[in-house]
């Protein structure tokens, strides 16, 4: 899968492949988010507010999600935590990770700030920045109603935030398809510094494996 990158204050989408070295070097998940962060914060002011514009929200999926495996509903979020002023991750399960993987994407890479609240719309490999101020001040489940609605897809997996994310609430979660929670350090804060409201996601490509045997 690519990585997608979105910056919000410019609404500027843009995708690049996966290079295979880093793949090797820090096999998925975890390790390429890390990295990913690292490398915003080289060109990033490293002291930046946690809640400005510099910061950074990634999301990332370890190279079994979408498999049949079974093990790879997980999704990382990574950022610089708002509570604590430094490195931020937490972890969510449910659809969310498999089908950003069957949009064509392991990585996805926020930056910058809306002026206006938004949502982030991935229909395999269109990709539009929307409006969401009827979404916002709405709790997490009547949200996602209405933005399943919105959409015409009673099952389309979505990362949503509540009051408390709109409200910067410094240790605020993300709720993904309503039954799953990335629930450490801020990232739902962070998305809602970011006039964020939800990322929604659709996808029809499939996963390959190299060796299903194996």
């Amino acid at each position: 899968g690519d990585i997608l990158r979105i910056d919000l204050s410019s609404g500027r989408v843009s995708s690049q492949p996966m290079e295979l070295e880093l793949a090797r070097r820090f096999l998925g998940g975890v390790g390429i988010n890390d990295w990913l962060l690292w490398e915003h914060f080289t060109t990033a002011d490293p002291k930046a507010d946690p809640l400005g514009p510099e910061n950074v929200l990634i999301m990332g999926i370890g190279p079994l999600g979408g498999t049949a495996t079974g093990l790879g509903s997980k999704m990382k979020f990574t950022f610089k935590g708002p509570l604590c002023n430094m490195f931020g991750d937490s972890v969510s399960g449910g659809s969310f990770a498999p089908m950003l993987r069957c949009a064509g994407y392991d990585y996805l890479v926020i930056t910058g700030r809306a002026a206006k609240p938004v949502y982030i719309w991935i229909d395999d490999g269109r990709v539009e920045i929307r409006d969401a101020a009827s979404l916002w001040g709405k709790g997490v489940r009547h949200a996602t109603e209405m933005l399943r609605a919105q959409l015409g897809d009673p099952d389309v997996p979505i990362a949503c935030i509540g009051q408390g994310g709109e409200n910067l609430v410094r240790y605020a979660s993300v709720t993904v398809t309503e039954e799953r929670s990335a629930g450490r350090t801020g990232a739902g804060c962070v998305m809602g510094s970011k006039n964020l409201k939800a990322v929604a996601v659709r996808g029809s490509n499939g996963v390959s494996v190299h060796d299903p045997a194996a």
